[in-house]
């Protein structure tokens, strides 16, 4: 959006007639988005996948890895050869997490010689979305603690895990979605509250201010809170993880 109408309002000073400020516009924001995906391609998924790892080496050794940058690339191309077949397993695996904790939520269960799988609200579900959307980065890191598993089988056995621990699982990523919605509106506050006290003060509209403050609330939660919950729910999983004894036939019907 910032850079739309960025490029919309640098292009309409030139008095270009609509058709050209809209075309360049939306061209200026898929050049940003082609540029985003290549760095990404090239260096965001080491990035990724090291920061999954660094945490998993933390909560292993009590400290950080030296040169983490280095380390994440090492992982990446010890674990699945390159940033590309990392980024086609990454985008599989997402699929198939959000596919499964989905079902869970519409009490599906598996057949009967398999644990019933516990039921949850889709409300819940829906409320819990901002750590929910972190299952696929819980197996990753599942998989990068098993490293003498294939990768692909070790998923297989975290989403074991998960889904027979769902109950465990979703309340952990319920609490923790409610402590980044109070983070997020406990900023948007302290930068609202005395932008609206001078916006009184000049008899001016409050509402440019009130977007201001929550986009400066995004920022953070980029920044900072979405760092907070991914390891908060490996944390939980990890640990879930290594007191649950996975069932062969849950198994086999994730598999």
């Amino acid at each position: 959006a910032i850079i739309f109408g960025g490029t919309w309002f640098v292009v309409r000073n030139f008095a270009l007639d609509m058709t050209t400020t809209i075309g360049a516009s939306c061209g200026a924001f898929l050049i940003a988005v082609a540029i985003y995906y290549l760095i990404m391609c090239k260096q965001g998924y080491s990035i990724k996948i090291g920061h999954l790892e660094v945490i998993e080496y933390a909560l292993k050794n009590n400290a950080v890895p030296p040169n983490q940058l280095e380390y994440s690339k090492k992982v990446v191309s010890e674990r699945f050869g390159s940033n590309g077949k990392y980024y086609m397993f990454s985008r599989s695996l997402t699929i198939a997490t959000n596919q499964i904790s989905r079902v869970i939520s519409r009490g599906f269960s598996l057949e009967s010689e398999a644990p019933n799988l516990k039921t949850s609200s889709r409300v819940i579900r829906t409320i819990s979305l901002p750590a929910l959307s972190l299952v696929d980065e819980c197996c990753m890191a599942y998989a990068l603690r098993n490293k003498d598993y294939e990768v692909n089988a070790a998923c297989v056995d975290a989403l074991t895990i998960m889904t027979q621990n769902w109950p465990k699982f979703l309340r952990n990523a319920l609490f923790a979605s409610l402590r980044i919605y109070v983070f997020i509106l406990l900023v948007a506050a302290v930068f609202f509250i005395p932008g609206y006290a001078i916006c009184d003060t000049l008899n001016i509209s409050f509402l440019p201010w009130l977007g201001l403050s929550f986009i400066i609330a995004l920022v953070f939660k980029i920044a900072f809170f979405d760092s907070y919950i991914l390891s908060s729910m490996l944390c939980d999983f990890l640990n879930i993880a290594a007191q649950t004894t996975i069932d062969p036939k849950n198994y086999a019907k994730l598999d």
